[in-house]
């Protein structure tokens, strides 16, 4: 299948070829469904409302990354017990 891409306003839309320069590459990486929202295109309304509003727009939102633990609180130092004699 043909794809094309348009990188910005100001900028021409271009062929998803090596030739181009710009192409789609398969690495493996597995990216969760979560991570990915589809919403309406932008800048498209000549296309006329239903092609418009077509959830053909992708965000990615990379996962939160846990915050780090606060560090360990050193434990109070005791003084020591007298002994009896």
């Amino acid at each position: 299948a043909e794809v094309m891409f348009v990188l910005g306003e100001a900028e021409p839309a271009h062929w998803a070829a090596r030739a181009t320069g710009l192409w789609l590459e398969d690495r493996g990486t597995h990216v969760p469904r979560a991570c990915v929202r589809a919403t309406p295109r932008i800048g498209v309304d000549y296309a006329g409302k239903i092609w418009a509003a077509k959830p053909w727009r992708f965000v990615f939102t990379p996962p939160a990354t846990p915050a780090a633990p606060p560090p360990a609180r050193p434990r109070p130092i005791s003084p020591p017990t007298p002994r009896r004699a």
